[in-house]
């Protein structure tokens, strides 16, 4: 029963394709009762647990009968009950309850079972007399064709009783002379989809078991929508927006009607005058920033700030003071945000890295092509014991197998296509088309160049693998055969293989070594000369392969498999351990299987990309690792007790030319964390350090800091006329160290380090260069 009155509510429709009213809502569960423990004092301990521990709705299905003819009488506890249910409203908790499925079976006033004889948050302007408020909208139900169920429990109530408080003689009915308290308080359907004990969905849970919860996920998402709104004002709203059925106004079949959630919503877009707030948040960089959680005053608006924006419609007018946390970050704290009615209040959020004892917490290095960038990171340790280091590069965000780029080559349209490789600064891909064996030409954007035909690469597959040998050999293999291309694709050499079922084909470069993949689901390495050195089993028909010495995580041999229709399975090899698994779908929309794969250490950035070719003719990319030779990194070091520097550099003969935002992953295996220390490398046209040679100084120069005066950053350049040993630092005007920001050898030319003053005080500082027994000063101020 519990089960299936939480898959109304928060359903995520994995058990088929359907959700409940709220899937993205926060499910406390509280047993309320079982055979043999349970009482109504079970049911007011978990009201009271519930709005204890933070709960803004609570759906219960579960009430209790009056049986008056048992032997001895069963009479609830109302008193307690409606006591509960003031101080919930009284937290600021709202509750949908069931009203029982008795219909009229136990007669007027007592049909309604407690506690949904309480009163609601808000009495309808139909309710005389009036009286004390409390959390319940007690929910009855109807059927598929809106008409009311004849189990629906039938009002109204009454709360006349001698022996009750005389705060509780509020609604008197006394036998029909007057007309008690209303109820039910609203309809809602039954026969709803929910979530079974095996996790799927079905149909028709039935009764005011399914229609209360079913309001519940209303509120939910009413309560998420406009976070101020009070318990009254959103029952105001559900309750002055219902669908009038049965006698006019409010009676005590259908309450106030069926409840419409999306008329309560626009209620309260009406009534409550809301301004709004929109966030936006960057880094030192300027970067978005992802995954901060946004909060007015103590928590009374909320919200989670996604990809550096964040937009909160609905706030009431008033003076706030915001608060932004997230991992791994500073919190920041932005008094006085006015919200005026009608208006949008923006507020622009620049927020810091909690870096760890890292200094400096962020590089920004602007370089010329012909330069590398180098500075010196400095690592915290007041521990007594040496604290142990991994520390790697990668692209900002981490890699991942979200497809970067889609290329759609309209010409290879039913065309049989079977593999691709970049050669040559081209994308080739190898097919069938009219009997004969071809290759089409593209640029590396997908743009058609040329097709070639291969008469000597006969049969009904052709070359169903390539791969590339450098830059001036092409491998491809047919069925049975591997070939050796030049580079105008002429025939200069040919292997017989150990399969007659070849479809994919990888190289290494590294130990002249090719990997062959069959039909079977067989992978054979082989040696240069042909020989056979090992077999691996994936276990499904290899369709792609690509050798990947600098993955993450030690080299790789990918294989693509297409498995059933419409699938590109990604799997791996793991040199290193020998294990094979599954590593993505490449084509998780079903519609596109799997044809070849090719992994290429890009020219026009430093990264590798990984190409996967589909049936459909289109080429996905996703984009992969750092490139080693775009980087020196000590991989595993120490720190020592006391702390210690540690150099890192940047090839800009590596990279092309353009802004690449990058990270290092510093993860510190002793304690246990790992800072994301973010890192954006500029390289510009040009080798400062051939063209310059001769006019640099002999003495190392300390240019204008840039900009200076500054807000939150600045950045310090120095000119070296030879490789030297480059101490800067920061000071203040006592002389005390504020940061250091490099202490490591440099080459020749001009350098550029950026200091993030992050919570530092307005005031002069000093940028302090030592090389070589001299030392060059120059001012900053720091304004904020």
């Amino acid at each position: 029963h519990g089960t299936r009155c939480a898959g109304v509510i928060v359903g995520d429709g994995t058990g088929g394709d359907t959700t409940g009213v709220a899937p993205g809502a926060t499910l406390m569960v509280l047993r309320n009762w079982a055979y043999g423990w349970s009482s109504e004092a079970t049911h007011f301990l978990a009201v009271q647990y519930a709005v204890a521990n933070g709960a803004q709705v609570i759906s219960c299905s579960m009430s209790y009968d009056r049986i008056e003819d048992a032997n001895p009488p069963v009479i609830p506890d109302y008193v307690t009950h409606r006591i509960i249910q003031e101080a919930s409203l009284a937290a600021g908790v709202i509750q949908a309850n069931s009203t029982g499925n008795n219909g009229d079976d136990i007669g007027v006033p007592w049909n309604v079972n407690a506690p949904a004889n309480c009163p609601p948050p808000f009495l309808h302007p139909d309710q005389a007399p009036t009286g004390g408020l409390s959390a319940i909208l007690a929910c009855g139900f109807y059927r598929e064709t809106g008409i009311i169920d004849n189990n629906s429990d039938v009002g109204p109530s009454e709360w006349y009783d001698p022996g009750y408080p005389p705060q509780f003689r509020d609604y008197p009915w006394q036998g029909g002379t007057s007309m008690g308290l209303l109820k039910p308080d609203v309809v809602g359907p039954s026969r709803v989809k929910t979530t079974t004990l095996g996790g799927a969905y079905y149909l028709y849970f039935s009764g005011s078991s399914a229609s209360a919860p079913n309001l519940a996920g209303g509120l939910a998402l009413l309560r998420s929508m406009h976070q101020q709104a009070s318990p009254e004002r959103i029952a105001e709203a559900i309750k002055m927006t219902a669908e009038d059925a049965g006698d006019p106004g409010h009676d005590n079949v259908y309450g106030a009607g069926r409840y419409r959630v999306d008329l309560a919503h626009a209620y309260l877009d009406s009534i409550m005058g809301y301004g709004g707030l929109f966030v936006t948040a960057g880094d030192a960089f300027g970067d978005p920033v992802d995954s901060l959680e946004i909060l007015l005053d103590d928590g009374e608006v909320r919200g989670l700030l996604r990809e550096g924006s964040l937009s909160l419609p609905r706030v009431l007018p008033g003076l706030y003071t915001l608060t932004a946390t997230g991992e791994g970050w500073q919190p920041q704290s932005v008094p006085f945000v006015q919200v005026s009615p009608g208006d949008t209040t923006r507020i622009a959020l620049m927020m810091d890295r909690v870096h760890f004892g890292i200094d400096p917490p962020a590089l920004e290095f602007a370089i010329l092509t012909g330069d590398t960038a180098r500075a010196a990171v400095t690592l915290e340790n007041d521990q007594p014991g040496t604290r142990n280091y991994t520390l790697s590069a990668r692209p900002r965000g981490g890699v991942d197998w979200e497809v970067d780029t889609t290329l759609t080559m309209d010409r290879l349209a039913g065309v049989d296509i079977e593999t691709l490789a970049a050669f040559d600064s081209l994308l080739l891909v190898a097919g069938v088309t009219s009997g004969e064996a071809t290759l089409w030409r593209f640029t590396p954007g997908g743009e058609f160049i040329d097709s070639v035909s291969l008469p000597v690469m006969g049969g009904e597959y052709g070359l169903t693998g390539l791969d590339a040998g450098g830059d001036s050999l092409l491998y491809g293999v047919t069925l049975t055969t591997l070939y050796t291309f030049d580079h105008d694709l002429n025939v200069i050499d040919s292997l017989a293989l150990p399969t007659s079922l070849a479809w994919s084909l990888a190289y290494d470069d590294r130990t002249e070594q090719f990997f062959v993949g069959d039909y079977i689901g067989s992978v054979f390495r082989l040696s240069a000369g042909g020989d056979l050195l090992e077999t691996y089993d994936f276990g499904a028909p290899v369709a792609g392969l690509a050798f990947h010495a600098e993955d993450r995580r030690g080299a790789m041999l990918f294989a693509l498999t297409p498995g059933d229709p419409g699938q590109a399975s990604l799997m791996r090899r793991n040199m290193g351990t020998g294990v094979i698994q599954g590593e993505a779908d490449l084509a998780p929309d079903g519609a596109d299987s799997a044809a070849g794969l090719d992994l290429e250490a890009l020219t026009d950035a430093p990264f590798w990309d990984l190409r996967s070719l589909h049936h459909s003719g289109a080429v996905r990319r996703f984009r992969r690792e750092l490139r080693r030779d775009a980087y020196d990194l000590p991989a595993d070091f120490q720190v020592p007790p006391g702390g210690a520097a540690v150099e890192v550099a940047f090839h800009g003969p590596a990279m092309n030319i353009g802004r690449h935002p990058l990270e290092l992953v510093w993860e510190n295996r002793t304690d246990g964390w790992t800072y994301l220390m973010p890192v954006v490398v500029t390289v510009e046209p040009g080798n400062r350090a051939a063209e310059t040679a001769a006019a640099l100084p002999e003495a190392p120069d300390l240019l204008p800091p840039y900009p200076n005066p500054f807000n939150s950053a600045v950045t310090i350049r120095f000119r070296l006329a030879k490789r030297a040993a480059v101490r800067l630092e920061i000071v203040d005007l006592l002389g005390r160290r504020v940061a250091l920001l490099a202490d490591a050898p440099f080459t020749a030319g001009e350098h550029g380090v950026r200091w993030e003053a992050g919570g530092r005080a307005s005031g002069m500082y000093f940028a302090v260069l030592r090389t070589g027994g001299l030392r060059r000063a120059a001012k900053l101020l720091l304004l904020k």
